[in-house]
């Protein structure tokens, strides 16, 4: 079985996470900007000192603020900001190697 490792990409809106993941996963880098308003999950394969994981991915859209912990959730926001149905899947993310 492949583990799967899990990578949330937070940060202060218009600092480049899209970007970082874009060049991650397909060597691509534009210099227009486009917001991210929907929240996305990407899902590589990737090779590490010979061993596959699959990875997630989560590009998540400014959040101004995250609580400390699960018990902060339901009374921080009016739905979680990481629950499942929330995110899209990009059709091809490709395969990423390290």
């Amino acid at each position: 079985m492949v583990e799967t490792l899990t990578v949330a990409v937070l940060g202060a809106p218009k600092v480049g996470k899209t970007a970082i993941i874009r060049q991650f996963l397909y060597h691509d880098f534009t210099e227009k900007y486009s917001p991210t308003e929907d929240r996305y999950i990407y899902r590589p394969s990737v090779m590490l000192n010979g061993n596959s994981y699959d990875l997630k991915i989560m590009d998540v859209p400014y959040v101004a603020a995250f609580p400390a912990n699960s018990s902060q959730v339901s009374s921080s926001f009016s739905s979680p900001p990481f629950s499942p149905g929330r995110f899209h899947h990009p059709s091809s993310c490709g395969e990423a190697e390290w």
